[in-house]
């Protein structure tokens, strides 16, 4: 059996794989909204928003617990392969179901022109039945998931550059992301067998015996789409608008790219945090838990705050003409990355590994609710723009929530401390970055807000002797003589 390797290694993996999955779209976005223009984004948005809910009945809730399943009992193969196994038959029946389904969902659209987006989107469904990435999770064996999807993603954004270029192609553009999924679901069977026995090898397998756990796991799942996910459709059904859609799609990509940084230590910590409750000590986890909060607070406040201050500049320039609605979608996005690092830490990081999945899911089935009603609402009124605000509020109150329910484990000095300190840096951030942004009128102002916005940021931790910047450097020293964690 593999032993799980450090939290330091794994970070790195999966740190160098989030870079380049924030790379692909920085280079992929600016050229498909300039060929597919905001309608074709739209459809695509719209489209692939109702393909999710398929896939996500086909996955239940398997990743999580089987990720948390797996870390528990990574040290004993006969166990892994067992629960592997169950998990897996148990994912190949529900996806088949989800599958017939699915095709009959397919006929029923009425127009042929839309339909043949969702044929090309069956691929789509399949690649989340063979994914098999949550085993590797618990595991914490982020290599292979990184360099495969990195593979995976690399030849998408070349087919797309090679092939993608009228409008006309949104199709291509489609069966591209639908394959480039499939393949990085495919890669992850290669190597199983170094981690699991073959299914003819393993015995006393009961496939239902997970219906329980998996559902519990599913419930917060499916509810946390309603607000990552059914905004789309309910844009569309409101507003009847593909452009609107666009809109907001766009803004959400890079609301996502900021995500991207601040959200991968709760990823990488995640099954070892499962590993450290299911080892009894609690104040490890705590003293994890509140050092991944001090940064994620060190690292979203300057984002949120520096992509506040370029907003006006950046949107034109990324995106191309046509898409100044986007401006005003990232301004009410912008505090979400602080507001939704909180919630995926919290939620990551102590309330499913310590076992609280069904106050998790409570939780998230609140906002799930408040979320439907606040976009019907909003949307009407304010089209994408009302979507993005009942977002917003959505999200402030699940992570208010969670807060709530992570009270015992919380320093909470510690965490305010952190949190204004980080603020204020964030304020001055945004401040110097704008009145850079006055300095000149051409297309290099970005380059001139960014440049001031990071030197600011780094002579302010500097100046004030940022403990976590000195832990960095002193890890990095750590790092180069061959040190674990």
């Amino acid at each position: 059996m593999e032993k799980a390797a450090s939290i330091k290694k794994n970070f790195l993996y999966n740190i160098s794989y989030q870079m380049v999955s924030a790379l692909i779209p920085i280079i992929l976005t600016p050229y498909i909204a300039r060929v597919l223009t905001a309608n074709g984004v739209g459809i695509s948005s719209y489209v692939t928003a109702n393909v999710t809910y398929f896939q996500l009945f086909s996955f239940l809730g398997i990743a999580g617990h089987g990720q948390r399943e797996i870390a528990i009992v990574r040290n004993d193969k006969q166990k892994v392969s067992r629960i592997f196994w169950e998990l897996q038959l148990f994912h190949f029946l529900c996806g088949a179901i989800v599958l017939v389904v699915y095709l009959a969902f397919v006929a029923m659209v009425p127009s042929k022109d839309v339909r043949i987006y969702y044929i090309l989107n069956i691929i789509m469904v399949v690649a989340s039945i063979l994914d098999i990435s949550w085993l590797y999770q618990g595991f914490e064996c982020f290599r292979n998931i990184a360099i495969k999807n990195v593979i995976a993603k690399g030849s998408m954004v070349l087919f797309c550059l090679l092939f993608v270029k009228t409008e006309n192609d949104l199709w291509k553009y489609i069966l591209i992301n639908a394959l480039g999924l499939l393949a990085s679901s495919a890669f992850l069977w290669k190597e199983l067998y170094q981690y699991v026995f073959p299914l003819h090898r393993v015995t006393d397998i009961h496939v239902f015996r997970h219906t329980k756990p998996v559902l519990i796991f599913f419930i917060p799942t499916i509810a946390a789409s309603v607000y990552s996910i059914l905004d789309k459709s309910v844009i569309n059904v409101v507003t009847h608008s593909n452009l609107q859609n666009g809109y907001y799609e766009n803004a959400y990509k890079i609301l996502t790219i900021l995500n991207v940084a601040v959200q991968n230590l709760s990823t990488v910590m995640s099954p070892r945090m499962s590993s450290i409750y299911g080892s009894g000590d609690e104040d490890k986890m705590k003293d994890y838990l509140n050092s991944a909060l001090e940064v994620m607070l060190f690292l979203a406040m300057p984002l949120a705050f520096g992509m506040a201050s370029v907003a006006k500049n950046f949107v034109p320039i990324f995106l191309g003409d046509g898409w100044s609605p986007v401006i005003p979608l990232l301004y009410v996005f912008m505090p979400l990355v602080v507001v939704l690092g909180f919630s995926t830490y919290l939620d990551g990081m102590y309330l499913v590994p310590s076992g609280k999945r069904l106050q998790s899911a409570e939780i998230i089935c609140i906002g799930a609710a408040l979320n439907l009603v606040l976009n019907f609402v909003m949307v009407t009124y304010w089209q994408a723009l009302g979507a993005a605000v009942a977002t917003l509020i959505t999200e402030g109150v699940i992570a208010t929530l969670m807060l709530h329910l992570s009270k015992d484990v919380i320093d909470r000095k510690r965490i305010l401390y952190a949190f204004l300190r980080y603020a204020i840096y964030g304020i001055i951030v945004f401040a110097g970055s704008t009145f850079a942004g006055k300095c000149i009128d051409n297309n290099y102002v970005i380059v001139l807000q960014i440049f001031a916005g990071c030197l600011i940021y780094v002579l302010l931790l500097i100046m004030t002797k940022d403990p976590i910047l000195a832990a960095g450097f002193q890890k990095v020293n750590s790092f180069s003589k061959g040190n674990r964690l």
